[in-house]
């Protein structure tokens, strides 16, 4: 199945099999939307502040979250128990799944937070925001850990590659690959005309997907990695 959202305000659920549509919800302007870990639910965002949980099964509304202020984003953990979403108020929120409860609030961009992803193993969150910083949380304690500087051109997308070493941040020309680690780009891909708008990373981290604003997908190939140590 295929779970896809719209500027026609809709969430939609298609059967790839039969290429029929399977379930349709109206909503409030439509953010982002993901499939649970499990598939057996889809999570939805809106620009009212709404986060909705959906029976795969029935379509119908599971439970309903508020959040203050407008939904970027959301992301679950890799292993279903939390959710992250991105906020125009510069904050992120960590919410429980199963009882719903808000865990953290994490704080320190200075302007809207527009991604932000779990790492492989669940344990830190990566953000990019308007402010033109990266930054990493540890998501059990709730707290920052690393700010890395983006420059000015904006980046829309971030991620952490299944390692949790390296992070893949979307930026309006190109794409960089940044060492946690070290805090240094150790790898770019440039030359695209559009800007980015989101980007993905295969299970093994040797692949980037990459989508445009002219309607195509950019698949990116990492290359091997050589790191320079300098002694003091």
């Amino acid at each position: 199945m295929v779970v896809s959202y719209a500027k026609d305000d809709t969430i939609r659920l298609w059967d790839v099999r039969s290429e029929t549509e399977i379930m349709q919800k109206h909503l409030t302007h439509v953010t982002s939307v993901q499939f649970s870990p499990k598939g057996d639910s889809i999570v939805s965002s809106s620009n009212d502040g709404a986060i909705c949980f959906w029976a795969v099964s029935s379509g119908q509304l599971i439970k309903k979250l508020e959040e203050d202020g407008v939904i970027f984003d959301i992301q679950f953990s890799p292993d279903g128990q939390l959710l992250v979403s991105s906020l125009s108020n510069n904050t992120i929120a960590i919410w429980n799944v199963k009882s719903s409860e808000k865990v953290h609030v994490l704080r320190g961009h200075s302007d809207i937070v527009r991604k932000a992803a779990f790492s492989s193993d669940g344990r830190f969150v990566v953000s990019c925001s308007s402010d033109n910083t990266i930054r990493t949380w540890d998501a059990i304690a709730g707290t920052e850990i690393q700010k890395f500087e983006a420059g000015s051109e904006g980046t829309h997308d971030v991620k952490f590659l299944p390692s949790g070493q390296i992070i893949v941040a979307c930026l309006s020309e190109k794409v960089q690959l940044w060492d946690v680690k070290l805090k240094v780009v150790i790898q770019k891909f440039g030359g695209y005309e559009m800007c980015k708008i989101s980007i993905d990373v295969s299970s093994d981290g040797n692949m980037i997907a990459l989508s445009l604003e002219n309607a195509t997908i950019k698949l990116l190939k990492k290359i091997v990695l050589f790191k320079k140590i300098l002694k003091k």
